[in-house]
This record gives structure tokens, sequence and C-alpha cells, in this order.
């Protein structure tokens, strides 16, 4: 494997944070790198729903906003036109702020209940752990196999340790893209999935934004873990 140290200072792969984070990480440390499921890639039907179910949340409440205060107005003559404005200010933002909070938390059990995950065990799959020797990863990620007739035979409520020497490799496939920095522009690469292959013929596919790429990405090079790249930008 080509040595990728190189890449550890490249701000075209990581942000300075993560490289202020982890630049000094000692060899014997375990790091915990929390899984975000509330960002996870939905099937499209999925996140129509959500998207839908948001808009019709928002608009009822709206509504319903809408209905009280020109009821508290013109009915009880509670307030005055003028006071409603410092309402509105108040209540329209706490409201999107609920909906907001209610379609995360329904993302996250949407995005548990794609990889078979029960909200009970969310617990158990919230972290991935790494260290210079093996990596934890939590339990749903055996259903994550390529070959499902060999994943399905680990029980979902194991963390999946790997060794450092039962990984043959490490491919992780990305992409280039132009981000906004400064009022011009400038060119960044962007992770697209990690895909884990097994001496034992194993191989597990991380392809979601809910896994933490960048820091992953950091530290698999800083420990020296088996990492190939593979541009997919012309494919």
């Amino acid at each position: 494997m080509n040595n990728l140290h190189h890449l550890l200072t490249d701000n075209r792969w990581f942000y300075s944070s993560i490289s202020r984070k982890y630049r000094n990480i000692s060899p014997d440390k375990v790091v915990i790198l929390p899984i975000t499921w509330g960002v996870m890639r939905l099937p499209f039907k999925n996140e129509v729903k959500l998207a839908s179910l948001l808009a019709f949340m928002l608009l009822v409440c709206f509504g319903l906003l809408n209905l009280t205060v020109t009821a508290l107005v013109n009915d009880f003559q509670v307030f005055t036109e003028r006071e409603t404005e410092a309402l509105y200010g108040v209540s329209v933002p706490l409201i999107t702020l609920l909906c907001l909070v209610i379609y995360y938390q329904l993302r996250v059990k949407t995005s548990l209940r794609s990889v078979g995950v029960k909200p009970a065990e969310l617990k158990l799959n919230k972290q991935i752990d790494i260290a210079a020797n093996h990596i934890t990863f939590p339990p749903f990620v055996a259903q994550l196999g390529v070959d499902k007739s060999i994943a399905n035979k680990l029980l979902s409520t194991n963390t999946m340790l790997l060794s450092k020497d039962k990984i043959v490799r490490i491919d992780v496939k990305w992409y280039s893209f132009y981000a906004s920095d400064n009022g011009g522009s400038m060119k960044k690469n962007q992770i697209y999935s990690f895909e884990i292959a097994l001496h034992d013929g194993q191989c597990f596919e991380l392809n979601s934004w809910a896994f933490p790429y960048s820091s992953l990405l950091y530290l698999l090079i800083k420990f020296n873990y088996p990492v190939v790249l593979k541009d997919i930008s012309k494919e």
C-alpha cells in the first residue's frame, strides 16, 4: 500500500479542525467516532414522505398560530396588532425549531429501521471505535456485508471488532467538487464510501453520510491501515 501520510495536511481532504483534533493523537488511544443517524441517506420515497410531513407540520402550526393570534386580537382583544409582531417574532422560530426537532427524530427512527436496528438498540449502534491496532464497528454494520449469506450469520447485538491484521484493504471511493472559499472556489475531495475487505473473504461497505467519513479516513491513514483511494469522479 502507498504511504498516504502526506494527505493528512492536505486541506482538499481534511478541514483544519480535524487535523488539529487528531494531529498528536497517541497510538494507544481509542478514538470514539459518533454515527449521526439523522443525516443518513434514505430511499427517495422515504425522503419525500419525511419532507412532506415536515411541510405539513409547518403549515398546520403556522395556520393555528395565525388563527390564535387573530382571535386574541379581534375577539378577545388581549393583544393589539402592534404587539402581535413581537408574538410572531417569538413564536415562528420556536415553532420552526420544534418541527425540525420532530423531523430529525423521525429521520433517526426511519434510518434505524432501514438497517434493521430497533430504537432500543440505538445505544449499541451509535459509534465506531478506532485505535492503532483495531476497529470496533457497531452491530448493524454486520448487515452491510456485500455477501449477505455471511453477514446475516452475525448476531445483531454483538459489536464487530476487527484487528488490523484481519483487514486486507480498505477501498475508499471519492470524487472532487468545488466549494466556495473566501469569495472564490477551492477544489475539495468528498468521500463516497468505504469498503472493508477481510482475509476471510468478508467485505463490508459503509455508504452513508451517517458515518464520520473524514475523521475515519484521517485516523485510518494516521494509524497506517491498508487504505486504497479510488477516484470515481470520471466513472
